[in-house]
């Protein structure tokens, strides 16, 4: 009995082995197949990515050089029938790249009839390319493009501001005949507006109007008639406010000496240039150029000891119209995209005021600029 069953026991432990052996050689073959499967699809995939890449790159050029030539004749960009095909053709094969295996590290094309999507692979991962193929939409965006750039950025900017200006000194016509003559300065006020044009990122120029109004003293001013030149001689004979010599005398109530009270209105038109040397949150602009001024009020009065006034009308000493040269800081804080607050110093040398008499304002500003494209 015992040959039976050791007989009996050496076939089923071979029977077993040879089923492991079986089913061992069965999973490598499985796992060998599916191995070789997924290198074969990822080799196709490859193969087709870089066989679209290269259609894609021949589509391309085969388009520019096709734009150039209907350039050269002034013609619209249209493309050619055959990269209508073309195009189709691309399209096509990759939405059959589309269906494939999506587990590979990379993105399949993708084409529409706008727009072509490409890839590149490198050793960094996927580089995108895009082509536009539509000649009609880059036309139209070309034409936009121009056109948003050719806009050039305007603002206006309404300011206030105050003034001072140095007196004429010594060169006072009445200066000659009143030794003890003495002037003074005073507190005055401006207002306007400017207009701006942008050049370029940090280059501007403007001009605009302003109302400049200046006044000051002049002390210690003898009204005897015997005085060469005397005051009479500079009062303008034509003004509605004509006094007489017997009047000023009156109203002086004895005393030999009086003061004379100037207010001068100017129109100011200025030419102006501007250039942005700090460009941080505030910026600051270093400003240059010119202005010619137009008196359109000229005013004096006397007044006495009592200091009450007596309007003499107007004082034929000033010019009419004289200019200046100029220059400044301008500080500029954005609030915002199109709004800025800005302020201003600046020092003006007039030429001129009076015949041969020069002198000089400081000018201090501040205005709201609003900037556009037109």
């Amino acid at each position: 009995m015992l040959i039976p069953i050791t007989i009996v026991s050496l076939i089923q432990f071979d029977v077993i082995n040879l089923n492991k052996n079986s089913n061992e050689k069965i999973n490598n073959l499985i796992f060998k197949d599916s191995l070789e499967k997924r290198s074969q699809q990822d080799q196709e995939i490859i193969t087709k990515t870089k066989k679209v890449q290269e259609e894609a790159n021949s589509t391309k050029q085969e388009f520019w050089k096709q734009n150039e030539a209907l350039n050269s004749k002034n013609k619209p960009n249209r493309l050619s029938s055959s990269n209508t095909s073309e195009k189709n053709r691309i399209q096509q094969q990759t939405k059959v790249s589309n269906k494939s295996n999506t587990n590979s590290n990379f993105n399949s094309h993708k084409l529409n009839q706008v727009k072509l999507d490409s890839i590149k692979l490198s050793s960094f991962g996927i580089i995108k390319n895009e082509l536009i193929l539509n000649p009609e939409l880059m036309e139209k965006e070309d034409e936009h493009q121009t056109n948003k750039d050719s806009k050039l950025n305007w603002a206006v900017k309404p300011f206030f501001g105050s003034n001072l200006m140095q007196p004429l000194h010594k060169e006072h016509p009445l200066a000659s005949a009143n030794p003890n003559l003495s002037q003074n300065f005073q507190l005055n006020y401006s207002y306007g507006a400017q207009f701006f044009i942008q050049l370029d990122k940090k280059f501007w120029l403007y001009t605009g109007i302003a109302f400049q109004n200046y006044s000051y003293q002049a002390k210690h001013i003898n009204i005897s008639p015997e005085r060469t030149p005397s005051l009479m001689h500079y009062i303008n004979t034509r003004s509605n406010n004509f006094v007489s010599q017997q009047t000023i005398e009156n109203f002086s109530n004895s005393s030999e000496e009086i003061t004379l009270n100037y207010k001068l209105d100017y129109y100011e038109i200025p030419i102006m240039a501007s250039y942005k040397v700090i460009d941080k949150k505030l910026k600051i602009f270093a400003e240059g150029g010119g202005s010619v001024l137009h008196l359109r009020n000229n005013n004096v009065s006397m007044s006495n000891y009592n200091d009450k006034d007596l309007n003499l009308g107007e004082f034929n000493i000033f010019n009419n119209s004289h200019f200046t040269l100029q220059a400044g800081l301008l500080a500029e804080l954005p609030l915002s995209k199109k709004f800025s607050l800005e302020a201003e110093g600046l020092y003006k040398y007039h030429f001129n005021v009076m015949d041969n008499v020069n002198t000089y304002s400081i000018n201090f500003n501040l205005g709201v600029k609003y900037k556009f494209k037109y």
